[in-house]
């Protein structure tokens, strides 16, 4: 593939030496939050680059918000920023920002200016100053991180989107041509709507966020970068980049699973028993779980760790409106925090006739998933609503005084202990209460979250109703999907990466270098690859393992024929022109031998660094 604009800018800004121009970029980046003031985020930098360096990172990829250098109207301050970027210029890593002006951020810098896009002109002035300051030295810009989840307040809106996009482009195209605007982090539907708002021409490359495992072990990865180069390809602009500006998976545990593995079985045996439709494991019940007709069935997970031998089912919503409790027992209508529109009400009605629902997620039911008025799928905040529906309560530090931010210890509830509950660890931030429409609500609390010996809230809890026949259960003890291990991450890097580049991709930036906290039981801390006190994970290993097999400017030349479930592909240090063999499994539990090399049975790859291009490589299943 050949970048052209993008390629000779790069070349331009001094980042690659000695590398021709169509083939400048080099994939490596990751997600940093050095641009943070203060001294935990920021404490010990020239070591976290000194790691970066050492790992083969490239880029960095990180906030240079409105709030962080405009604390008053029409002043910059760049006295910081200048300091991160100088830092990363002397380890040869380049800095990819993003540009934003976050609500929750300007609440407490810039209130005169929020909501952004009702003040154009302070984003204008915030654009021409970066670029002119930075001149020369930054060449891809990310234009915001996902406008089209939680980032942009009060909701998501294409429309303001694409007028600061336009004011945008304008001011870093006039500040240097080869600037490059990139749309950052955004799904299919909102860059359909970009397109029908106006906003071709106004950039240059888009980025996407596909977390999780790449299209060796899930096949929507293709389809999801498949559609997006699609709908650029419908609009003229085939030839423009999708990078992905943020990928990876936590390697956080969750301990409440871990230490009370049988809990949830218990929960659904109580709620069966106090609605008078008693569930016997022994039959093997099935769990449905609602999917949008739109759903690709290859996305479909048909188990889940925190329920081994119960079998999952898909649910359209044609069917979920009619669902019989008696077919289909339970449903899981929540397990990352968010719904979609169309479920809310047939769940609600499967309840009423006898259903049990189970709401997971740090806090189930927080968001929702709906059709905006361009007719594309988006996501708004809507925990008020969505509880009023399901006659649920929650409460956080936020939102209730003398509720600790978090808490990491569970005991049971009164008259838990007796059902087999029993204490244990498990991380949460929010909690049930059953302070909603009290009058309808039989309201059973069954894990209780404690702090300093106190009572924080509920982290697991049963709710059955006067007047409706089924029963909710909730429970907020961290996210239920999405969890890998410490070796899982370290192969979904190195997997990841190499079908990515099989893909065409030119750049991935992975989230985060470091963890962003140190709770091993909380989703969003574990992300990193090194610890918080910086010390390697598998992940930062791995990761080195690859840049160092494949050079910091790897080619994609084929890939080998192989079993299925299997991958071999053959790339090119740009470097020295050596080939390189690359071959994995995508189950880690099977065996499997490649002629001259060895025999392996792990999801890790293995590297052939010394590959001879006209050899047949034979990998052969056992």
């Amino acid at each position: 593939m050949k970048y052209g604009l993008l390629a000779a800018a790069l070349v331009c800004a001094g980042f690659f030496s000695g590398v021709r121009a169509e083939e400048a970029l080099s994939p490596w980046g990751v997600c940093a939050h050095l641009n943070r003031a203060d001294s935990e985020f920021n404490y010990r930098t020239d070591e976290q680059l000194r790691l970066m360096k050492e790992a083969g990172i490239k880029s960095v990829r990180m906030d240079i918000g409105f709030g962080l250098i405009s604390r008053k109207p029409d002043q910059y301050d760049f006295s910081h920023m200048d300091k991160v970027w100088e830092k990363l210029d002397r380890n040869g890593i380049s800095l990819m920002p993003i540009l934003s002006a976050y609500s929750w951020e300007l609440k407490l810098s810039r209130p005169d200016v929020d909501p952004m896009h009702d003040h154009p002109e302070a984003w204008r002035g915030y654009v021409r100053a970066l670029a002119e300051h930075f001149k020369g030295k930054i060449r891809v810009w990310s234009f915001w991180n996902e406008p089209d989840g939680g980032f942009w307040h009060p909701k998501p809106d294409p429309a303001q989107y694409v007028k600061l996009l336009k004011i945008t482009h304008e001011e870093l195209k006039k500040a240097d041509p080869e600037n490059q605007v990139m749309l950052g982090g955004i799904g299919a539907n909102f860059l359909k709507d970009v397109y029908k708002l106006g906003g071709s021409g106004y950039f240059d490359l888009i980025s996407t966020h596909p977390y999780g495992w790449g299209g060796d072990r899930r096949r929507g990865f293709d389809r999801t970068l498949d559609e997006l180069r699609d709908i650029l390809r419908r609009h003229g602009d085939g030839n423009k980049p999708v990078w992905f500006t943020e990928c990876g998976s936590s390697s956080a545990r969750n301990e409440f699973v871990e230490l009370q593995p049988e809990a949830i079985f218990k929960a659904l045996q109580l709620a069966g028993e106090k609605i008078g439709r008693p569930l016997d494991r022994e039959k093997k019940y099935r769990v449905g779980v609602p999917v949008l007709s739109d759903a690709g069935p290859d996305d479909f997970n048909r188990t889940r760790p925190w329920l081994p031998g119960v079998k999952f089912v898909p649910v359209p919503v044609r069917k979920l409106k009619t669902l019989d409790p008696a077919e289909i027992p339970v449903v899981l209508a929540c397990e990352n925090e968010s719904i979609a529109e169309e479920f809310v009400q047939p769940l609600q009605n499967y309840v009423r006739r006898g259903g049990i629902i189970l709401a997971f997620g740090r806090i189930p039911f927080y968001t929702l998933n709906y059709v905006n008025r361009f007719g594309s799928r988006a996501a708004r905040g809507a925990a008020d609503e969505l509880y009023r529906t399901f006659r649920m309560g929650w409460h956080a530090s936020w939102n209730r005084a003398g509720v600790p931010v978090e808490t990491v210890d569970v005991k049971p509830a009164p008259g838990m202990e007796k059902l087999g509950f029993k204490a244990s660890r498990g991380h949460a931030n929010r909690y049930l209460n059953g302070d909603m429409n009290r009058e309808n609500v039989n309201y059973t609390p069954i894990l209780r979250a404690v702090a300093d010996g106190r009572a924080a809230g509920d982290t697991l809890s049963l709710y059955t109703f006067k007047d409706w026949k089924g029963a909710i259960i909730g429970c907020t003890l961290i996210k239920f999907n999405n969890f890998v291990t410490p070796q899982e991450q370290a192969d979904l890097a190195q997997t990841f990466s190499l079908y990515s580049l099989s893909r065409g991709v030119p750049r991935f930036y992975f989230y985060v270098f470091r963890d962003t906290g140190r709770s091993l039981g909380e989703y969003e801390d574990n992300f990193g690859m090194v610890t918080r006190d910086l010390h390697p994970k598998p992940l930062y290993r791995a990761y080195r393992e690859m840049t160092d097999a494949l050079g910091a400017y790897p080619k994609f030349l084929k890939r080998l024929p192989a079993p299925a479930g299997f991958l071999m592909m053959l790339f090119e240090r740009r470097e020295d022109g050596k080939k390189v063999l690359a071959f994995w499994s995508a189950d880690a539990e099977k065996t499997y031998a490649v002629e001259g090399i060895g025999t392996f049975k792990d999801g890790s790859v293995h590297f052939v660094t010394d590959a001879d291009e006209n050899k047949e490589y034979r990998l052969i299943a056992q």
